[in-house]
């Protein structure tokens, strides 16, 4: 479906009489030019889309009936630059090896972008809101998890790279924390360590869990992620036999 056909189809849904977002048909255009450019035009845009969707700050409600055509596409294209990071990275080596050599992969690039893209939403609309339309498959899980500690661990060599990683950061917590809502049985994930003893929680949830405590040390969005995500974990039906 191209930007007009979107642009048809949402207003058909909606209601004759509501106000609308005057600059559709662009901001359409804009997430259309960095989808088909698989991310190397998201700093291209990133302005102009900023301006454009900053000017509904009093008025975020407008932006519902968009956001699934917005962040759907953006959060799409975050999920597959996630994966190639991830398999970018695990060809580095050990893990501080994997650090050094994504820190300027395209994939690194094109997630600090997208993620930025993604923050403006966030911070227009609020996160409960934006985050109803990301990719929800539990098979993402151990993906963000991975990436997320791969960003942990990044040197940070200046104050731009350091913004990039921090929106990069709460974004994929953000999306940590509806993939915990996911109900699928953390029992299916690998729970016998490499000695062969059980382990109390399944590997990739003890590691979820380490790196939101971790969190709970860092002001702002990052540490109300994390609360969120372990809030998430802890009440659900299949950690009540490990607690």
């Amino acid at each position: 479906m191209d930007a007009q056909e979107q642009i048809r189809a949402v207003e058909e849904d909606r209601d004759e009489t509501a106000e609308f977002l005057e600059e559709a048909g662009e901001v359409v255009g804009l997430i259309a030019r960095v989808v088909n450019s698989d991310g190397s035009e998201a700093e291209a845009v990133y302005e102009r889309y900023k301006a454009i969707l900053c000017k509904y700050q009093e008025q975020s409600q407008l932006l519902d009936v968009w956001l699934e055509s917005i962040v759907g596409p953006l959060a799409g294209l975050l999920r597959k630059q996630a994966v190639d990071l991830h398999a970018d990275a695990s060809r580095g080596g050990d893990t501080a090896q994997q650090a050094q050599h994504s820190m300027h992969s395209t994939p690194m690039r094109r997630v600090f972008a997208l993620a930025r893209l993604l923050n403006v939403l966030v911070t227009v609309r609020g996160y409960k809101t934006v985050v109803k339309f990301f990719p929800h498959e539990a098979a993402d899980l151990e993906t963000v998890v991975n990436v997320i500690v791969l960003l942990q661990r990044q040197p940070v060599q200046d104050m731009e790279q350091g913004i990039g990683s921090w929106e990069a950061q709460t974004m994929l917590l953000l999306w940590l924390s509806m993939l915990a809502l996911i109900p699928f049985e953390f029992s299916t994930v690998e729970t016998v360590s490499e000695e062969g003893r059980p382990r109390p929680y399944p590997a990739l949830v003890s590691k979820l869990m380490d790196i939101c405590k971790d969190y709970l040390r860092h002001p702002g969005g990052m540490r109300e992620m994390a609360a969120l995500i372990l809030g998430r974990l802890l009440t659900r039906p299949d950690m009540a036999t490990p607690l």
